[in-house]
């Protein structure tokens, strides 16, 4: 087995034709159909569903991709690697994220990245945490941030390593002429209130759970867009709990925004945390990526907190 004919392989389940991969690797249709006949028949597997409208990976495939994501991430770093010891910066680094840490952390951190090393590709995909951490373990990412509530591990992250980058406080958006705006919230009417959820839906969760201890709320409308919640809060459809940077940035003047509740009563924060494999090491870019990651999450951990909530930190 060469590690061209998995390269090729990967190509046409992604891509769901031969010829795309083909095109795409800069290849031949025939010459690339006939290596992954090739390895079919070392494996003594068929790996491709072969349609008129293109290829889709057999169920023998789909339980063999981990593994051949895990032998292609591993060709990348010993190519990196010996390319740092030579002293050049090629190769790509593959970085999963959720949106806060997008607007948070990597805005700053992906044009240094590329100033720093123009060789290097980056490639940026943004999904839910539990996505990313998936597509993490399957190799089809290098690195991930995800956010999580503090002191918790998820069943899905039980095959990665965690470290936690910075946090973030959530805040209580309400309409601006609602009773709640004067900053006087009563705990006990916010549970009658209609609740708006955002993303996943876990920081909804898990507000509600430290706001109401084992109460089921559900919510009258969910969106994946921080700018609809807003949006839909100022409208007076619901109150929403959203990260702080998300909030700040939406577009509209008609929301109060509120972090201190009163009474003891604190939001738990959204923990950024950095994921990676712990059986694959990290190629000499991706290591580059982590020490740049860590030092912006450094700096937003010293400014933070101290930012007044009407500005953007």
């Amino acid at each position: 087995m060469r590690i061209e004919q998995v390269q090729y392989l990967d190509a046409a389940i992604a891509e769901g034709s031969v010829r795309r991969a083909a095109q795409k690797l800069g290849l031949s249709q025939p010459s690339l159909s006939q290596q992954i006949q090739r390895l079919e028949e070392e494996l003594d597997l068929v790996l491709l569903v072969r349609t008129r409208s293109g290829v889709r990976p057999t169920e023998s495939a789909v339980r063999l991709l981990p593994q051949l994501h895990r032998l292609l991430a591993a060709e990348r770093a010993v190519t990196e690697e010996a390319s740092a010891i030579r002293g050049l910066h090629t190769g790509r680094v593959r970085l999963g994220s959720v949106p806060t840490a997008i607007r948070v952390l990597l805005h700053e951190v992906i044009p240094t990245f590329r100033n720093t090393l123009p060789n290097v590709a980056v490639e940026l995909w943004e999904s839910d945490s539990e996505a990313v951490a998936h597509e993490l373990v399957v190799g089809a990412l290098d690195l991930g941030v995800i956010g999580r509530a503090p002191d918790t591990r998820p069943p899905w992250l039980q095959d990665l390593t965690t470290a936690d980058l910075c946090r973030e406080s959530l805040v209580l958006c309400v309409p601006s002429d609602h009773r709640f705006a004067d900053g006087n919230v009563r705990i006990s009417e916010l549970r009658t209130e209609p609740w708006i959820s955002h993303g996943s839906g876990f920081i909804f969760a898990a507000a509600s759970e430290t706001l109401f201890p084992g109460a089921q709320l559900e919510p009258v409308f969910h969106t994946n867009d921080t700018a609809t919640a807003m949006i839909m809060v100022g409208a007076g459809v619901g109150l929403a709990i959203l990260p702080r940077s998300a909030a700040l940035r939406a577009p509209t003047s008609r929301v109060t925004l509120i972090r201190d509740l009163g009474k003891g009563i604190v939001l738990p924060e959204l923990v950024l945390t950095l994921i990676q494999r712990a059986d694959t090491p990290a190629a000499p870019a991706a290591r580059q990526l982590v020490a740049m990651l860590r030092s912006q999450a450094a700096v937003v951990r010293s400014r933070w907190n101290d930012r007044p909530l009407d500005r953007v930190p």
